[in-house]
């Protein structure tokens, strides 16, 4: 964590280092070190998605509602997708940022599927104790995050597990959402006695070497693939769109090689976070 600090310091992000004392003194718990650091954020991330659809529409970007496509081929310059009504759409590059579901079509041995939990209390009365009520990312495995919202609302998350099973990932949910309160009662005593309004689980996917996968995979001819796996979707896919845009524009980008998808499954050239 410290090398990590030392990292961002170097590099101008607004950070500082937390020692165990300086913990104790500003939150209600104790731990061996954490990392402070400015300018992050809280979005609604429904709506944050409809802006900047419409703001691309209004760049001239076409966006068509309820189209599932069924199978696409691929010819010489240029792809052909096929929906399930039987239209066909003919493209000459082709981004896919599918989520999850592109291991169902282009499999990488790098992906790491596992299944995560959170809940949201009920509005809690005072959050005096919650210091400029930041943002928590606990960096223990499994890891946990907190964070409030508008309304006094605490948001608990985490505690990932290996299935990928959805019905066994619901049969957990009701005792996950027992524990993540407990872990959050732990932190901030002051929440004894609160209760999970809002429960849910999902898939969550992740890369062993914690990078994306972004860039153009083999024998998938004139398309690009954006998968923004792991923690850090917002800037993960600032860079890929970045990235795809300077191979499609410019037929090269300098930071590719380090997304790309035919890299070892552990790379040593990198460290998990």
């Amino acid at each position: 964590m410290k090398q990590e600090y030392e990292t961002l310091s170097r590099y101008g992000f607004p950070v500082a280092y937390l020692e165990a004392a300086n913990i104790r003194a500003r939150f209600p718990f104790e731990k061996p070190g954490a990392i402070l650091s400015n300018g992050d954020a809280e979005i609604n991330p429904y709506k944050n998605a409809h802006a900047l659809i419409q703001t691309a529409r209004r760049h001239g970007l076409r966006v068509y509602e309820e189209t599932q496509v069924q199978r696409h081929e691929a010819g010489k310059d240029y792809n052909i997708f096929i929906t399930t009504d039987g239209r066909r759409i003919q493209a000459k590059k082709t981004v896919f940022t599918t989520g999850y579901e592109t291991q169902e079509i282009k499999p990488n041995p790098n992906a790491v599927m596992s299944s995560t939990y959170a809940i949201a209390t009920k509005p809690v009365e005072a959050l005096a104790y919650w210091p400029t009520r930041c943002i928590i990312w606990e960096t223990a495995r499994p890891y946990l995050f907190m964070r409030t919202t508008a309304d006094n609302r605490v948001i608990i998350g985490g505690l990932d597990e290996t299935t990928t099973d959805p019905d066994e990932r619901d049969r957990k949910l009701p005792a996950m959402q027992k524990e993540l309160l407990q872990e959050a009662i732990k932190l901030f005593p002051a929440l004894s006695g609160s209760d999970a309004e809002y429960a849910w689980a999902g898939l969550f996917g992740g890369t062993h070497d914690g990078l994306p996968l972004i860039g153009r995979p083999a024998g998938f001819p004139h398309c690009y693939f954006a998968l923004v796996y792991g923690g850090n979707g917002t800037l993960y896919s600032t860079i890929a769109a970045r990235i795809i845009r300077g191979l499609i524009t410019e037929g090269s980008h300098p930071d590719a090689p380090l997304f790309r998808f035919d890299r070892p499954k552990r790379d040593p050239g990198f460290s998990v976070g």
